[in-house]
């Protein structure tokens, strides 16, 4: 008697091959995209906070500006 394994993979050869291949493909695929979202966000958070330092570089830088205008015209005045 010839042993028969599994009824659903009866004249289809090697089919555990393809899905295994198959699942492995969702998983490898899934995990990408995990790392890359999480790329995608940690990449975000750096430019807000580039964009922040920046500001506060900006008012400073202007701040700096301001002082030296009033007292170069405090000068001129007296």
């Amino acid at each position: 008697m010839i042993p028969v394994l599994e009824p659903c993979f009866q004249g289809v050869p090697d089919m555990w091959f393809f899905s295994t291949v198959l699942f492995l493909l969702i998983v490898i695929c899934s995990v990408a995209g995990v790392v890359n979202a999480l790329a995608v966000r940690r990449e975000l958070h750096a430019r807000r906070e580039q964009e922040y330092h920046a500001r506060g570089r900006t008012a400073t830088g202007e701040r700096i500006l301001r002082e030296r205008y009033e007292k170069f015209r405090r000068r001129r005045q007296h």
